[in-house]
């Protein structure tokens, strides 16, 4: 209807989706199709989340205050502010050490630091924070279910807390891990295991903080995604199970990861193959 939705006052104009972001001097602002603005025009860069299904709005600030930060903000659709003046927003790592933004069980997370340099935890479809800017560190994160853990540093010690902000594992370890943790064989919760390390050896405990295997190990490492793990012992590895049972007791230099069901050991030079029972092929 030749009806001016967005004025010529900008050097640049864009579709961002459901918006239009404007461009001018090198900052950037947001309206929505209508002309209605979102964001005023303060912003070095303006985009909306990778992951599917998101409605958040990141901003980035360069150069703001005395000490020149760049700082960064996540907004809803309508242009309210859920977090502001942050150092970082970063995907959390998943059990297979990756970044996965896809959705899973209905949630995605995003890790989010503040000036302060703490973390905390938001939910991006609930478009709320869910774990306060308490934590030094956010590692990995573990779904099951409808359920996400969270392993965090407070301090010097690991712990995991859920979606709920509920402490399922006292930060009372040296390290934690969801490495290979995943959801092959749909047996519940109470069978899984979490390496940890606790006074200077590794063992597994259980998500209700019961020791499954022992603190007995140098290093420990799932290595497939059933319950195989090579622990080092006396500088050396073997081959146990999630009991804690010795598969073979070696002695490895080193155990790679299985691979259609074998290994390969190394021991003084020499490679070999091990299967899953153990027994060197």
């Amino acid at each position: 209807n030749h009806t001016v939705v967005i004025p010529m006052n900008y050097e640049g104009i864009w579709t961002l989706n459901n918006y239009f972001i404007v461009y001018d001097t090198h900052k950037k602002g947001l309206f929505d199709k209508k002309g209605g603005e979102i964001l005023p025009l303060i912003y070095s860069h303006i985009q909306q989340s990778h992951t599917r299904g998101s409605k958040i709005i990141i901003t980035q600030r360069d150069s703001v205050g005395p000490a020149n930060q760049t700082l960064f903000g996540i907004a809803n659709a309508k242009g309210e502010f859920i977090a502001t003046e942050l150092k970082s927003i970063q995907y959390i790592y998943d059990p297979l050490k990756l970044y996965n933004p896809s959705i899973q069980y209905g949630g995605s997370y995003l890790a989010i630091q503040n000036k302060s340099e703490l973390w905390g935890i938001l939910n991006e479809f609930k478009e709320e924070l869910v774990v306060p800017f308490s934590y030094n560190q956010v590692q990995q994160k573990y779904s099951y279910d409808d359920q996400a853990f969270f392993i965090l540093k407070q301090g010097h010690k690991y712990g995991i807390v859920n979606q709920f902000y509920e402490t399922i594992i006292p930060f009372e370890y040296d390290a934690l891990n969801f490495n290979f943790l995943v959801n092959h064989r749909n047996e519940g919760l109470h069978t899984k295991a979490i390496i940890a390390k606790k006074d200077g050896k590794f063992g597994l405990i259980n998500f209700k903080n019961e020791i499954v295997c022992p603190f007995e190990y140098e290093a420990l490492e799932k290595i497939d995604f059933t319950d195989h793990y090579k622990a080092k012992k006396d500088g050396y590895y073997l081959l146990i199970d999630q009991k804690n049972k010795v598969l073979n007791p070696g002695p490895f230099d080193e155990i790679s990861q299985f691979e259609d069901g074998t290994a390969l050991t190394f021991n003084n030079g020499m490679m070999r193959t091990i299967n899953k029972d153990g027994l060197i092929t």
